[in-house]
């Protein structure tokens, strides 16, 4: 198994006073259909060439896996996706 090379797509962001931050966006460099973004305490990794509809009829993305850090995330994506 190699490491996963991550590529920014989306800066981390100042929403204003009282807002907070939208934290910064990530793909896998070779495999851009896959992002990295921390929403809440964990980072989760998300297939975009999945997409589907909840039962509201939202339009949604594939959850591949889970981690409390980045790099925690990319290890399990990496095994999942053979990289």
């Amino acid at each position: 198994m190699t490491a996963l090379k991550l590529k920014k797509v989306k800066p981390t962001e100042w929403l204003g006073n009282n807002m907070g931050e939208a934290t910064a966006e990530w793909t896998v460099a070779g495999h851009e259909n896959y992002q990295l973004r921390k929403l809440g305490g964990r980072w989760i990794a998300f297939d975009t060439d999945k997409p589907y509809e909840d039962k509201y009829g939202r339009k949604r993305v594939t959850q591949v896996c889970f981690g409390y850090t980045r790099t925690e995330c990319a290890k399990m994506l990496a095994v999942k996706i053979g990289g």
